[in-house]
């Protein structure tokens, strides 16, 4: 389940500030995704426009996009004032709107910087490639239902908006190489929306890497204070053991903060049996550029 969650400090946008105006099919994942995004930077805004009940079509969801944007006869108080820089995007399914989508295409032609977003056959395609490098291969790949499980289970605890959107620049990469098309739709298992990635993630990217960086600082310290001062007295093989369970976990966590709530439940279980604090000479300690490493030396028991 994707639930939101304000771990970035909040910027209202410049009045000059470059705006993504973003119509998405599905009224949930997608608007609370791109939600992760707003308000972070004063450079850009995104306005997230997810369908009411009867547009979720691509051609009800151009007809929403005209009459919010486009001054007409009929229509002289559009509700937003598009400008020359602004861009519009439409993030569509190709599974129930497969037919449709050529429409939305050609619609999209004759106006500056709409561009639609295709995901095959769902957007959590999109999500999968946040923590994933490789193309999946499961049954029925091309049923959305399928890909929803799918991507529950090869997450731990789902998709989490609170944290997982943060690896957009891995999202973006491994999309981008995986990505193919039959004919200009995306291939199964493949996505466009790493294009719209691309357009904002660069007025972003500094924001988002410092905050990687603090995290990434902030759980190395978490498995020093936890770990370290609280480990049980064990055999030296055990203890080895246990020490490059920790590295691998660390080395986990550090390429991917998607589990950044996983350390301190498995560091739970690897000093359960316990409570005799090891001897902070049982270990080395080295500064990086994430934190502290923690390596235990050799031949050094515990206890």
């Amino acid at each position: 389940m994707i639930s939101g969650n304000r771990l970035f400090q909040k910027v209202r946008p410049d009045r000059d500030a470059k705006i993504f105006y973003i119509f998405c099919e599905g009224s949930c994942r997608e608007n609370e995704y791109f939600n992760y995004f707003t308000e972070i930077s004063s450079k850009i805004k995104l306005e997230i426009i997810p369908p009411n009940e009867h547009q979720t079509s691509p051609d009800k969801l151009y007809q929403a996009a005209y009459l919010l944007l486009i001054e007409t006869e009929d229509n002289s108080d559009p509700k937003y004032e598009l400008t020359l820089s602004d861009e519009v995007w439409f993030v569509i399914d190709t599974d129930e709107w497969k037919d449709k989508i050529g429409s939305l295409l050609k619609k999209c032609q004759k106006h500056s910087k709409w561009v639609v977003a295709q995901s095959n056959p769902c957007f959590e395609v999109w999500l999968y490639y946040h923590l994933h490098q490789k193309k999946p291969s499961f049954k029925n790949m091309n049923i959305s239902k399928e890909w929803k499980t799918f991507v529950n289970n090869s997450i731990a605890g789902g998709f989490d908006s609170r944290k997982h959107p943060i690896h957009i620049e891995s999202a973006i990469n491994n999309a981008k190489c995986n990505y193919s098309d039959i004919g200009g739709e995306p291939d199964i298992a493949c996505t466009e929306v790493f294009k719209l990635a691309e357009r904002f993630y660069p007025f972003i990217n500094s924001i988002v890497k410092e905050k990687i960086d603090q995290l990434r600082t902030a759980l190395h310290r978490h498995n020093y204070n936890y770990y370290v001062l609280n480990a049980p007295v064990i055999s030296d093989k055990e203890f080895d053991d246990r020490m490059r369970e920790l590295q691998e976990l660390e080395q986990a966590t550090a390429d991917e903060f998607c589990s950044f709530n996983v350390p301190e439940a498995a560091l739970r279980g690897l000093a359960k049996r316990g409570s005799s604090r090891a001897s902070l000479s049982s270990f080395n300690f080295s500064n990086t550029s994430h934190g502290i490493n923690i390596s235990p030396r050799i031949s050094k028991r515990c206890g």
